[in-house]
């Protein structure tokens, strides 16, 4: 949510395990596939329809969660826009007062859908920009004809006054596009949020699908260098490189044991209706059906203790550059006790290409 008042609520939340900011994820269905994502069901899958929760379980949930003080709210998907009933269940979240975001790939922006939010305005819309060509979108995505219609749709939401940020996760197929993406950005006054670690396909297997790809971990430390060299000033990239060689002369240093706030103020609920810490731990997740919001967070608090980074982590020079956090660490390892060679490789390589700058 990134304003002061806001990061010392979830502090204190978090002191006092109270489940503040929760995510919907509405769907388990796209209309794209793209490859290095975890969700490839179809928007026309019948039988990944019929298994979604319906609109009247969602406000239930929405009602409860708020009972038990929920404040801000995510809806994902999948393709959130898929489901028919989104404007209503948005506009249930809006109305009871809660901050809401939305994750979308703004491929299927309705005039309906962009009237509702422009209504109800959220706290955020994250466009999901997987490149700046329907080349690089067929490459990425598997459809033609996609670019345009989500450049257009960012450019309609803008206009209407929307919130908005882009995402954009790195790839081989898109590497190329980083400066025209940013150059975009610019143009539309619109922050990004790059990613250049992709979880491995954990939930792949529960979805039914096919593997995510994602690049060798060398790589995708040179894709991270080559944005941030784009994305941020000289100085900050000379700050970045002092960093590095500080980190890099070091073998140890005081223990931290800090993480995400998955399981302590914040969770998620799953498309099946399972309430989880962190959409890639779902090995631990406790079901919502036939019971209340509120002894299925109980449940998750109890999991939650299980997620620790491992000690090496805990005390490695290198954390401050890492994206290790328990729920990577189980889904590269299986296990919350080992350090996770992807990250540590990716880590490491990211370190010496900056320190040879």
């Amino acid at each position: 949510m990134g304003l002061p008042y806001t990061e010392k609520l979830l502090d204190i939340a978090c002191a006092q395990r109270l489940p503040v900011s929760g995510t919907f994820e509405l769907t388990s269905r796209c209309n794209l596939d793209c490859k290095m994502c975890y969700i490839h069901k179809r928007e026309n899958d019948f039988a990944a329809v019929k298994a979604e929760k319906d609109t009247q379980w969602w406000l239930q949930l929405l009602r409860q969660a708020c009972d038990a003080g929920m404040l801000t709210l995510l809806l994902t998907g999948g393709e959130p826009f898929l489901r028919p009933d989104f404007c209503e269940i948005y506009t249930a979240c809006k109305k009871a007062g809660l901050l809401v975001s939305v994750n979308t790939n703004a491929t299927l922006l309705t005039d309906e859908i962009l009237n509702t939010l422009a209504k109800y305005l959220p706290l955020r819309v994250n466009v999901s920009l997987y490149g700046m060509s329907d080349e690089t979108y067929f490459e990425q995505c598997g459809q033609t004809g996609v670019f345009t219609r989500v450049t257009e749709n960012l450019r309609r939401m803008k206009q209407r006054g929307i919130p908005l940020r882009i995402n954009y996760t790195v790839t081989s197929h898109n590497i190329d596009d980083a400066e025209a993406l940013l150059a975009f950005s610019t143009e539309l006054d619109i922050p990004v949020h790059a990613a250049t670690y992709t979880f491995p396909a954990v939930r792949c297997a529960e979805f039914g699908t096919c593997n995510n790809e994602r690049c060798e971990p060398e790589t995708a430390a040179l894709y991270q260098r080559r944005w941030e060299r784009l994305a941020n000033s000289a100085e900050w990239n000379q700050l970045q490189k002092e960093k590095a060689l500080t980190a890099l002369s070091q073998t140890t240093c005081e223990e931290d044991p800090s993480r995400c706030r998955g399981g302590l103020s914040s969770w998620w609920a799953s498309w099946d209706g399972r309430l989880l810490a962190c959409s890639m731990l779902s090995k631990l997740s406790v079901p919502l059906d036939g019971k209340l919001f509120s002894e299925a967070w109980e449940e998750v608090k109890l999991q939650a203790k299980q997620m620790i980074l491992p000690r090496e982590c805990r005390s490695c020079p290198k954390k401050p550059f890492c994206e290790a956090c328990p729920a990577g660490c189980f889904a590269e390892n299986g296990c919350f006790t080992e350090a996770p060679d992807y990250l540590c490789r990716k880590t490491t390589e990211y370190l010496q290409i900056l320190s040879r700058e």
